[in-house]
């Protein structure tokens, strides 16, 4: 699989290809001063790259301070807490997750389609969340609205879009 780094005002030569990932990539966000680009698959890679060069970084503490424009992967740093532990087999493994606009909240879909919201960053495996059982089945997908007042998530299984008013700081 691979992403492309195009020059939009040449009329879209290739400039880079990034092509470390293995698998169909599933989720891409760039840092805010656009310089560094991070992609998950759905073989759990998590890769981040120099978009200037399209070098990739190696290690996952050259990118742990990042600030990214947004943050939709399942991996990395400021979300390693969304992650149930490997000894209770009960609890279903993230399958989406996106940080609110405003930098407060990181909201997570799993596989037995229940949302949690979170405070962001979500670093530790005993942060506090809100539960609420949402779907019949995998979460496709879930998004804040512009102003972090609603919560978008979609039912893969369900085929269902569900909207969420956000009563946080209500």
């Amino acid at each position: 699989t691979y992403i492309y780094k195009n020059d939009v005002t040449k009329n879209y030569p290739v400039q880079a290809t990034l092509q470390k990932n293995n698998e169909s990539i599933n989720f891409v966000d760039f840092s805010t001063d656009g310089l560094i680009l991070q992609s998950g698959s759905v073989d759990h890679d998590h890769i981040c790259y120099d978009t200037k060069n399209g070098e990739q970084f190696s290690m996952p503490s050259q990118v742990k301070d990042i600030d990214w424009s947004t943050y939709t992967l399942l991996y990395g740093w400021p979300v390693q807490g969304i992650w149930p532990p490997l000894k209770n087999p009960k609890d279903e493994e993230p399958v989406c997750v996106h940080r609110s606009n405003g930098r407060k909240y990181a909201a997570v879909g799993d596989k037995r389609g229940n949302i949690k919201l979170y405070n962001y960053p979500v670093i530790s495996r005993d942060s506090s969340f809100q539960f609420q059982e949402a779907h019949a089945g995998h979460v496709g997908l879930c998004r804040f609205n512009a102003n972090d007042s609603n919560l978008v998530t979609i039912g893969k299984t369900d085929r269902t879009i569900l909207v969420w008013k956000l009563l946080i700081d209500a």
